[in-house]
């Protein structure tokens, strides 16, 4: 039992040294599928532990003695003017739809640095939205047109 004990707890200090990072791209509409490929494998190929959804959105497991700034400067050279990346390093999250191979990937990453509890998943049925008669004040959705669009 002791054995078993020690070895949880060496693989618990080895996974705090750890840390998910996000990376979300937008190539340009007029992107060959070649570019998105060569973005995916550099991707995969950073540190060979990552998941994957939706289609431009990227998580990976690396050192967390890398920063977010290096890890863009390792994908810029896939990156042309027109397009656009983000890396950041997730704290908080909260789902819907996402598949549950990715949200499991991403809960045991998470876990060991105390974020297990932030985690929230939302399954159907989804909360039914307050009658006419609520005493909620209505939503209202703006949507500005980006300076990007033509």
């Amino acid at each position: 039992m002791g054995d078993l004990q020690a070895r949880d707890e060496r693989r618990a200090i080895r996974l705090k040294d750890m840390l998910v990072f996000e990376i979300s791209y937008e190539l340009r509409g007029d992107a060959p599928p070649w570019r998105y490929r060569r973005i995916a494998e550099a991707i995969q190929a950073m540190t060979g532990n990552w998941a994957h959804q939706p289609e431009s959105l990227w998580y990976i497991y690396a050192p967390s003695s890398w920063t977010v700034g290096q890890i863009r400067q390792h994908l810029l050279p896939y990156i042309e003017t027109g397009d656009r990346l983000t890396v950041t390093i997730p704290k908080k999250m909260a789902w819907y739809g996402v598949d549950p191979q990715v949200q499991q990937w991403l809960k045991e990453r998470m876990a060991p640095i105390g974020l297990a509890d932030v985690l929230a998943t939302i399954t159907p049925p989804i909360p039914p939205i307050p009658s006419p008669k609520s005493t909620l004040a209505p939503l209202s959705l703006h949507f500005l047109k980006s300076p990007f669009e033509s």
